[in-house]
């Protein structure tokens, strides 16, 4: 197996995060790995996806996001501005340590809502985006309804269950700063990648299919599949399909690479 190394960084804010840095090569180009909601850098998808980039010689940098994981940070206190600020601080870790090398960006659901608005501030040359996030306010709003929204103000957190089963408490924060993004007005230089389930029941396909759409963005659609990639076959078929994206990707510009 590859040679991973965990390493701590800090956001701005100074809440330490933890880290699997995997690089082939010094100047390898490297993805940023971001998990869903709940999830971790021990996700099945995030080490598939190690393997499959590091035996085409792309380093990978799982990391987990604030409130996941070994990161610092309470679950309640969540909030996408948060989780951003945790993928800002690991490119600059990453450029610190590897500055000469070219890095992408890869994030599912909450992790790929957190990559896609993390364009705002970082340039990555390609961006993988499985099942993301986007539109989250509208779609609580429709959701949760009048009442239920009023219940999490009063109580200033809701429950939120993990894929693994797990109940955490999700802070009233967390709805509230969702208002502060708008997935329609970010534009990005960057070469952008959809990967969608159409039997998507927490994620709806139409997210990715407007975005891609208006960013003139590919979009890969598994069919019979859903927010979580659930089988062993579509797992499978994701990783190879977003480690093909980040090899095309990374090869276009080789002086793009060795420049950075």
């Amino acid at each position: 197996m590859e040679h991973e190394e965990r390493v701590t960084f800090e956001s701005d804010d100074w809440v330490g995060h933890v880290g699997i840095l995997s690089m082939p090569s010094e100047h390898a180009p490297v993805v940023i790995i971001s998990h869903g909601l709940g999830s971790s850098k021990d996700s099945a998808v995030a080490h598939g996806l190690q393997y499959a980039l590091h035996a085409h010689g792309i380093g990978s940098f799982r990391i987990d996001l604030f409130g996941h994981g070994e990161s610092q940070g309470q679950f309640v206190e969540l909030t996408l501005t948060r989780a951003i600020k945790s993928i800002e601080a690991a490119q600059r870790w990453l450029h610190k340590r590897h500055p000469h090398s070219a890095f992408g960006l890869c994030g599912s659901s909450f992790g790929g809502s957190a990559s896609y608005f993390a364009l705002k501030t970082l340039q990555p040359l390609a961006v993988a985006l499985i099942a993301p996030n986007l539109f989250a306010k509208e779609r609580k709003d429709k959701q949760l309804g009048a009442s239920r929204l009023k219940k999490w103000k009063q109580q200033g957190w809701t429950t939120y269950t993990t894929y693994a089963g797990e109940e955490r408490k999700l802070g009233w924060d967390y709805y509230l700063d969702l208002s502060n993004y708008d997935a329609d007005k970010l534009t990005t230089k960057a070469r952008l990648a959809f990967f969608h389930g159409n039997k998507d029941a927490i994620v709806p396909l139409a997210v990715s299919q407007k975005a891609a759409k208006r960013l003139k963005a590919t979009l890969t659609v598994y069919k019979g599949v859903g927010h979580n990639f659930e089988t062993g076959e579509s797992k499978d078929a994701l990783i190879g399909d977003v480690a093909r994206f980040f090899i095309d990707a990374f090869s276009l510009d080789d002086q793009h690479a060795r420049r950075q």
